[in-house]
């Protein structure tokens, strides 16, 4: 037989029906060695000889088999390997090692004792994963009980994985591996094992593998699709694009300001390897530099397999190339080895949309990820990798002062004169400020000192608690709230309200979600209220003593800004500072309370001299009114509170509107001003 033809046997397989005595080569064999012509060549395959007459070889059917007794003889049959057919004497078959010798073919078997193996391979050391490098190519090796083995190999430019058996003898200190690979298979001899590595010696090249420590890994599997992306981005009312305004990574100077501090970032970059059924983790770090002639950051390439591989300070997603293909899915708190960080979370997908990309972008350190997770593929082809930051090294000094955190200043004082306003500003642990995209630095001991680009400006703190700060300067005072929106969800300020008084646009509606949203809806002109697409126009907090409601802004146009004290809170009324008044209401409510009040329908009422305002009540809660029957337009709500006999029209002219009290019949309605308005037949 020649050498080709020995492994050709050892992979392909047939099968036929013959019946045998047991006798003594019944059973398992580890085939060792098959021999042509006397040169010898290793095989490391396991063989059954069943009663049945079948012959198996790594579980499958290869052929049949036969014995003469009188001649010591085995006769095997298997129409796809003629080499290997034929008749052979067979000796010390029963010494637990056996041949088959004839037509110039040698097969060298040892009689498999499987209990020997269980308790052999679960005392060796070697359960576990495993990782080797050779000639720029990594190997992952897994080995599990009884006696199962699992490889996956990676190259920059290639891939292989196999599965097989292995046994290990401690009398031989030696391992013997049954997989496809050549690095890998055949009888290796041990020189160490301990827990933390292995070396062994295969075909007189050291092989030396250091353990994987499994556990505690959880790469997050992203479910999102192209679509839904594109469903977010055609949603105005719920997605959060960047805002170059307010986000610190689409400042290149800010960026390149703090990465020019940054030494090396190292993440922890774990994979999870289907065909394994295991996570591998390594550390990795890239270097980051400073060329001050150019003034350009320069960072060695740290995610291989992403789009963009250098990086360029005015690309925001770096690594990524994005152009649309992404949302923004809100902010969120992530904690990893190197901290705890608020993140920009985003969303995206690539190529035909197999590989999808999840970027935990650090708010406030432009140009560092907390968490980067790569899903990629589908099914059973799926791999799913993450890079999670363990370190920065920087030059900057970390701080512990109460100071640090994300405040927002709400007001300011100068000449005696106080304005709202809405500004966050942060403090950075690592001695940066941060405002406006902007960045500082600060320190903080007698005195607050700000160093804006060598700029730098003196403040005695005023106060500084938990939830207040506020610092001065003598000429101008800041006053500042810490931003927590924990206590939101729960807030009785979450839904709808309707002003009343003190407001430059009165009976205009604001919306305060759960998720701490703080939506204008200005002018109606369509019920339900959501579909007047009501413009999103910053954040709300309420803070938990229920003394103020603070609005953060991103569009100067709010109706609301800053912070307000709270100077009633209760039936659905809310006073605050300056004589500001709102209502609170429930579409659903008003839309049930409309319908049974009699109201629908139009109505014309005295205005002035021979003046008259007509207006229609609609089912729907809508108000239309107008210089005349034929030219009514919707303005703004209606609402009528039986319990309290209480109307509201959202409107305001020549006194009528607001909210009144009323006496309602079929074909009047008498206002507690002693206005009447009358319906139109």
């Amino acid at each position: 037989m020649k050498k080709g033809s020995v492994l050709f046997f050892a992979l392909l397989l047939s099968a036929a029906s013959i019946t045998a005595k047991e006798l003594p080569i019944v059973g398992k064999w580890l085939l060792t060695v098959a021999e042509m012509d006397g040169q010898a060549q290793e095989v490391y395959s396991k063989v059954v000889f069943k009663e049945d007459g079948y012959a198996e070889m790594d579980g499958r059917v290869f052929g049949t088999w036969s014995y003469d007794k009188k001649s010591k003889a085995v006769t095997i049959k298997s129409e796809m390997i003629e080499e290997f057919a034929g008749q052979r004497t067979v000796s010390k078959p029963s010494k637990g090692e056996m041949v088959f010798s004839g037509d110039g073919l040698k097969l060298f078997f040892v009689k498999l004792d499987e209990e020997k193996i269980i308790k052999e391979n679960a005392a060796s050391g070697l359960m576990g994963l495993w990782q080797f490098s050779k000639d720029e190519e990594t190997t992952y090796i897994k080995f599990e009980a009884p006696d199962e083995v699992s490889y996956y190999a990676v190259s920059e430019y290639s891939t292989s994985s196999g599965g097989g058996t292995w046994m290990y003898n401690k009398a031989k200190q030696s391992v013997i591996l049954m997989v496809n690979n050549r690095d890998l298979s055949g009888n290796s001899k041990v020189e160490e094992i301990t827990s933390k590595s292995f070396k062994i010696l295969k075909d007189g090249n050291a092989i030396e593998a250091s353990k994987i420590e499994q556990g505690g890994v959880e790469i997050e599997k992203l479910s999102f699709t192209q679509d839904d992306i594109y469903e977010t981005l055609d949603d105005r009312t719920v997605n959060v694009t960047f805002d170059g305004t307010e986000f610190l990574w689409n400042n290149p100077e800010a960026k390149s300001g703090y990465l020019k501090n940054i030494k090396e970032l190292t993440y922890a970059q774990s994979e999870f390897i289907p065909k394994l059924n295991a996570y591998i983790s390594n550390d990795i770090t890239t270097g980051v530099t400073y060329d001050e002639d150019y003034g350009q950051i320069n960072m060695e390439p740290l995610f291989g397999e992403l789009s963009a591989q250098d990086y360029v300070d005015d690309n925001v997603f770096y690594p990524l190339e994005i152009e649309n293909s992404y949302r923004i899915t809100g902010e969120k708190q992530v904690t990893v080895p190197a901290g705890t960080f608020t993140c920009k979370v985003v969303e995206s997908v690539g190529g035909y949309g197999d590989l999808k990309v999840k970027l935990y972008m650090i708010s406030n350190r432009p140009g560092v990820y907390a968490k980067i997770v790569i899903n990629e593929g589908e099914g059973e082809e799926l791999t799913s990798k993450q890079y999670v930051l363990s370190n920065i090294e920087s030059t900057y000094t970390t701080i512990s002062n109460d100071i640090i955190g994300k405040w927002l200043l709400i007001k300011t004082e100068e000449n005696g004169r106080k304005r709202k306003v809405s500004r966050e500003m942060e403090f950075v642990n690592d001695g940066r400020y941060i405002v406006n995209r902007k960045m500082g630095t600060w320190q903080y001991a007698d005195k607050l000192v700000l160093d804006s680009y060598g700029e730098i400006t003196e403040f005695t703190v005023a106060e500084l608690s938990k939830d207040k700060l506020t610092y001065t300067n003598g000429e101008v005072t800041l006053y500042f709230v810490k931003w927590e929106v924990a206590s939101n969800a729960t807030s009785p300020l979450v839904g709808y309200w309707s002003l009343l008084e003190g407001g430059y646009d009165m009976y205009s509606l604001i919306h305060l979600t759960k998720d701490s949203k703080y939506y204008d809806i200005a002018h109606l002109n369509k019920m339900p209220l959501e579909d007047n697409y009501p413009r999103l126009v910053g954040q709300w907090m309420h803070n938990v003593d229920n003394t103020s409601l603070t609005l953060k802004i991103t569009d100067d146009q709010a109706i609301l800004v800053g912070g307000y004290g709270i100077e009633k809170l209760e039936n659905d009324i809310m006073v605050l500072e300056n004589g500001i008044v709102y209502v609170k209401i429930d579409p659903d409510l008003i839309a049930k309370n409309n319908a049974a009040s009699g109201l629908m329908g139009s109505w014309k009422i005295e205005v002035g001299s021979d003046q008259f305002f007509y207006f229609n009540l609609e089912s729907s809660a809508l108000f239309k009114g107008g210089n005349s029957a034929d030219s009514m337009y919707a303005t703004n709500l209606w609402f009528y509170n039986p319990d309290t006999k209480m109307f509201f029209a959202g409107v305001e002219t020549r006194g009528f509107g607001g909210m009144q009290k009323v006496e309602i019949t079929a074909d009047t309605i008498t206002f507690e001003s002693g206005r009447v308005a009358t319906r139109i037949k």
